[in-house]
């Protein structure tokens, strides 16, 4: 019998570890979202994961606003753009839970810049090589 996996259309922790770069894939929407009883409006933008995986991702507050800093407010200037993932043991309600953030290249979830970092933040270290060409879809 053949094996499946559990595949999802949204990132999720396990797809990714901290400091894996994802790439915007495009502009995304804006969406209405429910987060503890609480209704809310929401970016949820495709991105390419390491792998090569087109995922969706919603971004929470501080994600969007680390995107809006390293890459200003117009999402479609983000499309080819990478963002840096840092995930973080945090306490959400009662229960400690790890977060999927999105930062810039050059800077952690501190903001602190990071040395090894390209000051570019609009480009991939050497080492990464996602091209247009290799992507899957």
């Amino acid at each position: 019998m053949p094996k499946v996996k559990k595949d999802s259309l949204f990132i999720s922790i396990d797809d990714v570890k901290t400091n894996d770069l994802i790439k915007f894939l495009e502009e995304g929407e804006e969406v209405e979202k429910e987060f503890q009883g609480k209704s809310r409006i929401a970016l949820q933008i495709t991105i390419m994961l390491k792998s090569g995986d087109k995922k969706l991702m919603t971004l929470n507050g501080t994600s969007k606003a680390n995107m809006i800093d390293a890459y200003g407010d117009d999402t479609a200037v983000w499309i080819g753009k990478y963002g840096r993932v840092e995930i973080a043991n945090q306490k959400i309600g009662k229960d400690f839970k790890d977060v999927l953030y999105i930062t810039s290249l050059n800077k952690n979830l501190k903001g602190e810049v990071i040395p090894s970092a390209s000051a570019d933040a609009t480009t991939a270290p050497d080492d990464v090589d996602i091209k247009a060409e290799d992507l899957p879809f």
